[in-house]
């Protein structure tokens, strides 16, 4: 998709808005193109498979586990402090359920944050019990 923008000059600059991620991401499409797996630069955890809801249009919806089915905190730390040995940095909160029912999140979270990872996350705009106030 070919876009423009005005700069502060008022100068127009014509770019392809996906050829700027394929430039920011070029080291690890030498890889592919060498034949090696690069590691990943985000990577999507599946903190449990509960969710308060059943959404019509949900593709996990069957898959959907009771409250006792959730990731353990220290699988959880293990797990972001290999990602940090691989150089990743962002991960995305999500999976079949519904993360913030997740009874440690605020130790989640808390673990997040002091390892400076970026963090996107997946939830339920209906979910009633945000009680984390987190600046992230």
């Amino acid at each position: 998709m070919n876009t423009q923008k005005k700069s502060e000059r008022g100068i127009y600059r014509k770019y392809e808005s996906s050829a700027i991620q394929l430039i920011s991401a070029w080291p690890k499409v030498l890889q592919v193109l060498k034949g090696e797996i690069p590691d990943p630069e985000v990577v999507e955890i599946f903190l449990t498979n509960f969710c308060n809801f059943q959404c019509p249009h949900c593709r996990f919806r069957k898959y959907h586990g009771d409250k006792s089915k959730y990731m353990d905190v220290s699988v959880f730390t293990k797990l972001l402090d290999e990602l940090r040995e691989k150089n990743v940095h962002a991960i995305e909160l999500s999976g079949g359920g519904e993360p913030l029912v997740h009874s440690q999140i605020e130790k989640i979270f808390d673990y997040i944050i002091e390892h400076d990872f970026r963090v996107g996350l997946w939830w339920s705009p209906f979910f009633d019990r945000w009680y984390c106030s987190l600046s992230l």
